[in-house]
């Protein structure tokens, strides 16, 4: 007679969030930094953001040892990137915040994943807010002037943030439990000015065209029409996201 399996001493999995909409949401922001400020720095402070992150699945989930090991590395990456970056403030900063404010989401959330966390969409409009700072952050530290950084962090925020309702609203048609965003069209149309106004304040009006380009989105994408569409759904949005913050890049770059 055999006892129970032994656990193994590190499970990657805990890693990762049960929601697919969070690994949008920080994927996009780092890739945008990336992409600006394609540097060694940059990579070791995505790596640490992603570590963070990591680290606070893990932490929901009471994966304890997962959690350890990847703040230890956050820690690692984010001292090298120090060395590296001509605004350390900037960065030491930038994580500090991801830090704090990352522990009160797990404070908020409490375990709960999914539906089930508190104030939810309050919680997913944080997480878009909270990761394009991040990223504007790491590129501000990289040498990337704050303006592109602040326009960069505001394209994918609203497109992010039209996804956001667009995608609750598809789900609604499929899924039990899920309702539409009432309020987005009004916090879609807030963010959407705001990007406007930062957008011609530097010189590159044409960014302010970005989330009108949604209804390409919506056009190129079969609705929703059985819960088995839920997933094509997410990961049609992820894809999305890419293509409109490497589209909003190469507008300030070209």
């Amino acid at each position: 007679m055999t006892g129970p399996p032994s656990r193994d001493p590190v499970q990657l999995r805990a890693l990762f969030p049960r929601e697919h909409g969070l690994w949008c949401w920080a994927g996009a922001p780092l890739l945008g930094a990336a992409l600006l400020s394609p540097t060694l720095a940059t990579g070791l402070g995505a790596s640490a953001v992603l570590a963070f992150f990591g680290a606070g699945n893990a932490a929901r989930k009471s994966a304890w040892i997962e959690a350890g090991w990847a703040t230890v590395g956050g820690c690692l990456a984010g001292i090298a990137v120090l060395a590296l970056v001509p605004a350390p403030g900037v960065w030491i900063l930038t994580l500090a915040a991801l830090v704090a404010c990352g522990g009160i989401a797990l404070a908020i959330a409490d375990g709960a994943t999914g539906r089930r966390v508190p104030a939810i969409t309050l919680f997913e409009l944080a997480a878009i807010g909270g990761f394009a700072a991040t990223g504007a952050g790491l590129t501000v530290a990289g040498g990337v002037s704050p303006t592109t950084a602040v326009l960069i962090a505001l394209c994918i925020a609203t497109w992010e943030v039209i996804g956001l309702w667009w995608v609750r609203g598809q789900l609604a048609r499929v899924l039990p439990g899920r309702t539409p965003w009432a309020a987005g069209p009004r916090a879609i149309g807030a963010l959407a000015a705001l990007l406007a106004a930062v957008a011609v304040a530097a010189g590159h009006p044409l960014l302010a065209l970005l989330p009108a380009l949604y209804v390409v989105r919506v056009a190129a994408t079969r609705p929703a029409t059985a819960p088995r569409d839920a997933r094509r759904i997410g990961l049609g949005e992820a894809a999305w996201a890419v293509g409109a913050t490497v589209l909003a890049v190469g507008g300030v770059v070209s």
